[in-house]
């Protein structure tokens, strides 16, 4: 669950049988004068097939990702933060899924409608996960 400029994002868990719990949440903030929730406009996409929020940032042309994890109870919690500058302001974007291998390596599409023209952006998946404990 996001506001109305994505910069406050919620994790929810939702049981049948018992009222929604909220895990946890993460509010995104801007350095420097003016950094409140308006100095922010976020598209969020899902990308599920690899627990992924991904919110194109418009006035920042900033894209990032959070992974979502599981903490040692197994409540989802985000995990990692990775972020990729863009030239141009974000105005439309979607995702796609490409196939992975077997152990889960893979990459996605992020497809965006800029200022400028059209972009295509390939995510890799390494780049988004938490690293892998020593």
């Amino acid at each position: 669950v996001a506001d109305r400029n994505a910069h406050l994002l919620q994790l929810w868990g939702v049981d049948i049988e018992a009222k929604p719990v909220r895990h946890g949440s993460l509010e995104l903030a801007a350095g420097g004068k003016g950094g409140g929730p308006d100095s922010f406009f976020n598209h969020m996409l899902l990308q599920p097939a690899f627990n992924a929020v991904v919110l194109a940032d418009t006035a920042h042309k900033q894209v990032y990702v959070l992974h979502v994890g599981t903490d040692a109870s197994g409540a989802p919690r985000f995990d990692y933060l990775s972020d990729y500058a863009v030239t141009q302001p974000i105005l439309s974007a979607t995702t796609t899924c490409e196939a992975g291998s077997d152990d889960g390596d893979g990459a996605f599409q992020l497809y965006t409608v800029q200022t400028e023209g059209i972009q295509q952006y390939t995510l890799f998946t390494d780049a988004c996960l938490p690293p892998a404990a020593p």
